[in-house]
């Protein structure tokens, strides 16, 4: 299967990306990943819930991404096309090639 990566931000430009990755991935029955660099601790996942409670900061930057990546899964839906969706803190050229070679990505659309 042909696999498409959008590194997004949620930007204008961003969802210009996302469309067209969509659009590329009708055509081929391709898969789109969307990914997106979250302000977030490297360790998050691993700290408690009444400790991530003392963050609500990084707690809204989390339900933002969750929320801005549903709507990407809403809109691949929609078009009838298989999709992935993922966050994570760290450095974003160094996690997106990290996610091309882990993921075997043929195509990156960016904004």
């Amino acid at each position: 299967m042909y696999k498409i990566l959008v590194p997004t931000d949620f930007s204008a430009c961003a969802t210009f990306a996302e469309d067209l990755a969509l659009s590329i991935a009708k055509k081929v029955e391709g898969e789109v990943h969307f990914y997106h660099r979250a302000a977030i601790p490297h360790n998050w996942k691993d700290i408690t819930e009444n400790d991530k409670n003392r963050f609500p900061e990084i707690w809204d930057e989390v339900r933002s991404t969750e929320l801005n990546l549903q709507r990407c899964m809403v809109k691949a839906k929609e078009k009838q096309v298989n999709s992935k969706r993922v966050y994570s803190h760290g450095k974003l050229i160094e996690n997106v090639i990290d996610y091309v070679d882990t993921f075997d990505i043929d195509l990156i659309v960016k904004g």
